[in-house]
C-alpha cells in the first residue's frame, strides 16, 4: 500500500516586528506558532514594517545585542523587513509574496494596506486567515469574522530542559516601581530585566534566552505593566517547567488563570504547578491553522480552537 505524504505548505504572515518583543508581547505568540509551522514541515515568512516602533525601541535602548540574541535563537525562522506600498499599489506588492502561497495570515498590529492586498488573494487560492482579539487572547476567523478557525494568542511552544530546578526567578518587563515592590516583598534568587523598565542594578535578558533561565528556575514571578500583564509572557515560563505567575498591582480578589495582584503573593500554592493548556500550546495552533489552509471550510473543534 502506498503511503500518501503530505507537502508542506507555506504560509506568510504580516504584523508587528516579530524580531522585538519591547512593549509588543505579541512577538511571544507568533514566534512560537511560526517555529511550531516549520517543524511540522511547512514554510512560514514573517513581514514586519521597516522601522517597526518596537524595533526601533528596542535597539535605542539595548543596541544590537538583542538582535544577535534573537537570530541565535530562531536561526530556522524566515523574516523581511518590508517598505509599505502605496494602497493602489497593495495588490501588486502581496503578489510577489502570495504568488506561491498557501495561506496568508493578518496578524494583530498588521498595517491596512498589507491586509488589502492579501485579501485580494482570496480568490486565487490562498487561504486568508485574520486575527480578533477577544478577552485576554485572540482567534484566527477568515476576515469577515466567521467561526473561528483557531485560537491563536496566547500560544507557546513547550521545551523540556534536563537541568536541576531551584529558585525564585524574577522578570521585569516595563513596570520598574511595582517590580521594585515585589522583589522587597519576595527576595528572589534572581532578578531579570527583560523590557523598558528602568532597573540599572538588575541583569539585563533578552526574552529569546529566557527559556533557558527558565528551565532551571523553580519558580517564576514575572512584572508587565501596572495593571495588567500579557498571559503569553507567563505562559513561556510554564511551557519551559517553571511553576510561574504574573503579578499586577490590582487589588482582585480572585486568581486568574495567569495573574495574582500583590497582595496575593502569599497565597500561592508553588506545589500545584501550572501545566500548559491545549489552545496555549503553539503546535496545536499550528495544526489547525494548516488543517484550515488545506481544508477552506475547516473550523476547530467547538468551534474556537
Amino acid at each position: 500500500m502506498t503511503k500518501v505524504v503530505e507537502e508542506g505548505l507555506r504560509f506568510i504572515l504580516a504584523g508587528p516586528s516579530i524580531v522585538s518583543d519591547w512593549k509588543n508581547p505579541s512577538a511571544t505568540t507568533n514566534r512560537a506558532v511560526m517555529t511550531a509551522l516549520i517543524e511540522l514541515g511547512h514554510e512560514a515568512t514573517y513581514l514586519e514594517p521597516r522601522f517597526d516602533p518596537a524595533l526601533v525601541a528596542l535597539l535605542e535602548a539595548r543596541g544590537a545585542e538583542p538582535l544577535r540574541s534573537f537570530l541565535a535563537a530562531y536561526p530556522r525562522l524566515q523574516y523581511r523587513t518590508v517598505e509599505l506600498p502605496e494602497p493602489f499599489q497593495a495588490a501588486s506588492w502581496a503578489g510577489q509574496f502570495l504568488s506561491t502561497a498557501s495561506a496568508s495570515v493578518v496578524l494583530a498590529g498588521c498595517p491596512v494596506v498589507i491586509e488589502d492586498g492579501f485579501r485580494q488573494f482570496r480568490d486565487v487560492d490562498v487561504r486568508f486567515l485574520k486575527e480578533r482579539m477577544g478577552g485576554t487572547g485572540s482567534l484566527l476567523d477568515d476576515g469577515d469574522a466567521g467561526p473561528p478557525v483557531t485560537s491563536y494568542r496566547p500560544a507557546v511552544l513547550p521545551r523540556s530542559w534536563d537541568t536541576p530546578r531551584s529558585g525564585t526567578l524574577l522578570v521585569a518587563y516595563d513596570d520598574a516601581e511595582l517590580a521594585g515592590r515585589v522583589a522587597d516583598l519576595v527576595q528572589p534568587d534572581a532578578r531579570v530585566v527583560s523590557g523598558s523598565a528602568n532597573l540599572s542594578d538588575w541583569e539585563w535578558v533578552a526574552e529569546v534566552d529566557l527559556p533557558e533561565r527558565y528551565g532551571r528556575a523553580e519558580r517564576v514571578l514575572i512584572v508587565d505593566g501596572a495593571e495588567e500583564t500579557a498571559p503569553a509572557r507567563v505562559w513561556l515560563a510554564r511551557s519551559n517547567g517553571a511553576t510561574a505567575w504574573g503579578v499586577t498591582g490590582g487589588t482582585s480578589d480572585d486568581f486568574g488563570d495567569v495573574v495574582v495582584s500583590v497582595a496575593q503573593i502569599g497565597e500561592i500554592d508553588w506545589s500545584l504547578g501550572t501545566p500548559l493548556t491545549v489552545d496555549a500550546d503553539a503546535r496545536v495552533v499550528a495544526r489547525r491553522m494548516a488543517e484550515a489552509a488545506r481544508q477552506p471550510d475547516f473550523i476547530s473543534p467547538n468551534g474556537k480552537g
